[in-house]
Formats: structure tokens, C-alpha cells, sequence
């Protein structure tokens, strides 16, 4: 409530590139369910504005997270609501009610890199970022799946899940191992050690299969 005016909006949510790049003031009013009214009744109602360096941000944001918004009164300055946009994508959970977010996507690692992993190095190779609707930063309080974590930090090729939880939200990803003897594509990776055969007693006898065993080859989507 300003001098004269007063406002009314409330937090809304934006998918990144979908919703975030085309937004205008009327789509950010709408979504906001924006309303104002002068205090003594007059009609018709005051106009709002929807301050423009902060929907530019939103239009250009690069990654998920929560954002301010500010609407103001034009005739009063006082008569200002500032709501937080949520904007969030593919690898974000939302809370049936809206009210909390969690975003994590898969990422790859070396074997080196998997035995030394801890839980703030998987946050933040997963991307991880957590937050109510109103703004407040949840990302400390995510957890890490201990057993699932061990289980990578054993250094092995392959692909492995892990699951990051908060507040009741969980967000499974997958995490690739990759070593030296690993190849990986646009779509999966594919694994295989060198290996000897003795001349006549193996080779002739040698199938795909045993081939396969032999170089322990495995191979997974990404």
C-alpha cells in the first residue's frame, strides 16, 4: 500500500528459454496475477510498471534459479510489490504446490575423479541448486545418497545413479564413469581393455562373445 495506491502480485514460475526469452510486461503481469486500485475508489485503475532492467535479466538468463520481479504503481512510487520468478527447466523437480524447486542433471567423470568425489563435488558437478518459491536458497540443505555415492567413488567404469534429495523433493541422475579404456559418443559410451590370446589354442577358437568377456567390454547410454 503506497500514498495513494495500492498493489498485489504474486511469485510465478518461467521455464529457461521456453517461457524466460519471450516474456513481456503483460505476459509478467498476467502471470503474476498483478492488480492495483487507488485507495479512494477512482476509476479507472492505476496503471503498472514492471521494472525493465530486472525483466531484461529474466529474458537473458542463462541457467535455473530465482529472480525478482518488481511492479509499481506509476503515479506511486510507494505502491511497489517485488515477487520472485522461479525459472526452472528439464532437470528440475517442482513440489506439487509450487512452493519448492530442485534442479540437478546428469555430468561424467573421470575413474580419478570418482574416488576422490565427496558430496560437494557431486552438488556441484550435477549442477545442484535448490530454492523455495519465495527465493529462499535450499541448496546447502540438499543431500547426497551416501550408498549410491560410495558405490561411484569405487572408481569403476560404467554409468551409476545418484540421488539428491531436499524437503521432500528428489532428483535422480546419472553419473558416467569414463577411464582410459573408455569411449564415449553423442548418445553412449563404450569400454574395453586389452587382452592376449594364445596362438592356435585361443585364437581359433576366439568368438564374439568371448571376445566380449575377454576385454570385459561394457557399453551404456549416456
Amino acid at each position: 500500500v503506497g500514498d495513494k495506491a495500492a498493489i498485489t502480485a504474486k511469485n510465478f514460475k518461467l521455464k529457461l528459454n521456453t517461457e524466460t526469452a519471450s516474456l513481456t510486461a503483460d505476459t509478467a503481469k498476467t502471470k503474476a496475477e498483478a492488480d492495483a486500485w487507488y485507495l479512494d475508489g477512482h476509476t479507472p485503475k492505476p496503471t503498472i510498471n514492471v521494472n525493465e532492467a530486472q525483466l531484461n535479466a529474466i529474458k537473458t538468463a542463462k541457467e535455473v534459479g530465482a529472480m525478482k520481479l518488481t511492479f509499481t504503481v506509476a503515479d506511486d512510487a510507494k505502491a511497489t510489490r517485488t515477487v520472485i520468478v522461479s525459472i526452472y527447466d528439464d532437470n528440475t523437480v517442482i513440489s506439487p504446490d509450487e512452493s519448492k524447486f530442485l534442479h540437478a542433471k546428469d555430468f561424467t567423470i573421470t575413474d580419478e575423479e570418482a574416488k576422490v568425489i565427496t558430496e560437494t563435488t557431486a552438488k556441484d558437478k550435477a549442477g545442484v541448486k535448490a530454492w523455495n518459491a519465495d527465493g529462499t536458497d535450499l541448496t546447502p540443505n540438499v543431500k547426497v545418497d551416501a550408498a549410491q555415492l560410495a558405490k561411484i567413488k569405487e572408481g569403476v567404469a560404467g554409468v551409476y545413479p545418484l540421488k539428491f534429495t531436499v524437503d521432500g523433493l528428489e532428483k535422480t541422475v546419472n553419473v558416467n564413469v569414463k577411464d582410459g579404456n573408455t569411449i564415449c559418443g553423442v548418445n553412449a559410451c563404450l569400454t574395453a581393455k586389452n587382452f592376449k590370446l594364445k596362438l592356435n589354442t585361443e585364437t581359433a577358437s576366439l568368438t564374439a562373445d568371448t571376445a566380449k568377456t575377454k576385454a570385459e567390454a561394457d557399453a551404456w547410454y549416456l
